[in-house]
């Protein structure tokens, strides 16, 4: 099966359950079968997961990671008292291109619904994404003429809710992604792409649009606009970014949002639930 997520040529091997493939349909692409950026392969072990041999680089219980003996790669293998068995564990290459997902059978953790290579394909992109000049942010990003928009807070601000405003007073405006959106570099500009994991919503569409503007949202009975730059903006968006345990992904984590912030203007909306906060956020469309 073969898959382009943000411009990413993906090749899965193993068994995808009904509910991820629904989701993948859209991305679904051709290209050479030596043609790929990462190549996916998952596996339900019937007997006992083996943990490779290397450095423990974090061990913060159920996740463990590890470095590889030789510069192989990294490893991180789930594991929890209660379960004499590891149950999950996956092993990639120093470039994270050769990637290998090994899953207890799920009935052994007594799963009615398993999502879990759904789960960790998605948890794998966001380190992924950082080897080809991107980043994950949670937030809820659009489309509008053209311009790209992530909206970007805590879950339960209200993300979803702002976003479908714009498509209800903006019938224009496409919501790219609900909940996981990829931004990338490509060519000097950045872009911001739907994938799949896009949350409970499964809002989400295999588009792009030039990142015009990050719009962090605070909940507040008046609506208000500013733009903040700076040690503020850094850490707004740090605090919605994966915090990775290897240090290479940290420091390119880093480079990235100092990328972004160089080129991406940053703002803060306070707001309520109405047509006015939505008109506001739109102003800065035309303000810049």
């Amino acid at each position: 099966m073969k898959y382009e997520i943000a411009n990413l040529k993906i090749k899965v091997l193993g068994t995808l359950d009904k509910a991820f493939l629904r989701r993948l349909k859209e991305y679904e692409n051709e290209f050479d079968e030596d043609d790929y950026d990462v190549i996916f392969t998952n596996k339900e072990i019937s007997n006992s997961i083996a943990i490779p041999y290397g450095t423990i680089i974090s061990d913060a219980p159920p996740m463990y990671w590890i470095k590889l003996n030789n510069n192989e790669g990294y490893a991180r293998y789930d594991n929890l008292p209660e379960f004499k068995e590891i149950f999950a564990l996956i092993t990639a290459d120093m470039e994270w291109k050769h990637i290998t997902a090994q899953f207890c059978s799920a009935n052994i953790l007594g799963l009615k619904e398993d999502n879990r290579v759904y789960i960790a394909l998605g948890e794998i992109m966001k380190l992924v994404a950082l080897k080809h000049n991107g980043m994950v942010i949670h937030s809820s990003a659009i489309a509008y003429k053209n311009n790209g928009i992530i909206f970007s807070a805590p879950s339960g601000t209200g993300k979803s809710t702002h976003t479908a405003l714009w498509q209800k007073h903006f019938p224009e405006t496409i919501i790219l992604n609900d909940d996981l959106p990829i931004i990338r570099e490509i060519d000097d500009k950045f872009y911001v792409f739907g994938t799949p994991w896009s949350g409970k919503t499964e809002v989400n569409c295999n588009s792009l649009a030039p990142l015009k503007a990050i719009i962090f949202l605070e909940q507040a009975k008046t609506n208000s606009i500013k733009q903040i730059s700076g040690s503020e903006a850094i850490w707004r968006l740090i605090n919605e970014t994966k915090k990775s345990e290897i240090d290479e992904m940290m420091n390119l984590t880093l480079n990235m949002i100092d990328k972004i912030l160089s080129k991406t203007p940053v703002y803060v909306l306070s707001c309520n639930i109405s047509e006015d906060a939505v008109k506001l956020a739109q102003s800065i469309l035309t303000d810049n």
